[in-house]
């Protein structure tokens, strides 16, 4: 792949996996024939897969404990820790338990054409597309076995869940929201809301936090998804003394009611700091 100016990538979350690359078009017949290749005769060796949980053991065991890493409480939170989404990589001895025969299993298992989509952009026509996965992938075959259903989500009910962080000097103010998924026929409009709202460095709590209030160099919103359900996230790092006036804002600016998911109630706000100076 490198002699084609090109490389192979991949990307796994709770709801999706992808395998692709990008190539100059005259490259790309070679291309894709690897491409393809590495789809249908996928190796997983033992080397791989032992020093990818080294690494993901590490994070757990030593996780970084700065602002930015609040995805976690926050699933767990609005999830419940023993959720399926809430339980994020786990624990580390189910970390330590998987072995690379349960990873080619899982390959096996749900890697089928019956839920993939084959996408292509650029310099090419639906007649060449179609011609190419007929040579390199005419043969993959195989259906995928019925998904179970997602349980309801079992969120905490603080209206406040607070994450101890030694050390730190300021706090990450998050505040969690239900949305919707992504297949879900709203989500282009709450996407739009999303970008007027927090979404840009133009946007409504980005304006009213970094220049009127003064108390963060940025806030920011964004849409998580997830299967069957969604998170809308505002969050914006300050110094812990100005903790109370972020949430003050954020709760104003969203309107500070009780929210609910599937009919559990989901928390306000998510604090990380060491003293977090709250009185409100």
């Amino acid at each position: 792949m490198a002699d084609l100016g090109t490389s192979l990538a991949g990307d796994a979350d709770v709801s999706t996996q992808d395998f692709r690359f990008d190539v100059l078009r005259k490259n790309l017949d070679p291309a894709f024939r690897i491409f393809a290749d590495g789809l249908l005769h996928t190796n997983y060796p033992d080397w791989a897969a032992q020093a990818l949980k080294k690494d993901l053991l590490g994070d757990m065991e030593k996780p970084d404990l700065g602002l930015n890493d609040f995805i976690p409480p926050v699933l767990a939170a609005a999830f419940g820790a023993n959720h399926s989404l809430g339980a994020g990589f786990g624990t580390p001895d189910s970390l330590r338990s998987i072995t690379t025969t349960d990873i080619r299993e899982f390959h096996d298992r749900y890697w089928k054409p019956d839920i993939a989509a084959l996408i292509f952009a650029g310099d090419i026509t639906l007649k060449d597309a179609v011609a190419l996965a007929d040579n390199s992938l005419g043969s993959w075959s195989g259906t995928t076995p019925p998904v179970s259903e997602m349980p309801p989500p079992a969120p905490k009910h603080d209206r406040v869940v607070y994450v101890d962080r030694p050390g730190l000097t300021q706090t990450m103010v998050v505040q969690v929201l239900p949305a919707i998924p992504r297949d879900h026929p709203d989500y282009p409009a709450l996407l739009l809301a999303d970008s007027i709202y927090g979404g840009m460095s133009s946007s409504r709590i980005w304006e009213n936090i970094r220049q009127h209030q003064g108390i963060a160099y940025y806030a920011h919103s964004r849409l998580n998804y997830y299967p069957s359900v969604g998170l809308w996230l505002i969050f914006s790092p300050v110094e812990a003394d100005k903790t109370a006036i972020a949430m003050h804002e954020i709760a104003e600016k969203r309107g500070d009611q009780p929210h609910r998911i599937d009919n559990h109630p989901v928390m306000g706000l998510v604090i990380l700091s060491k003293h977090p100076q709250v009185s409100c």
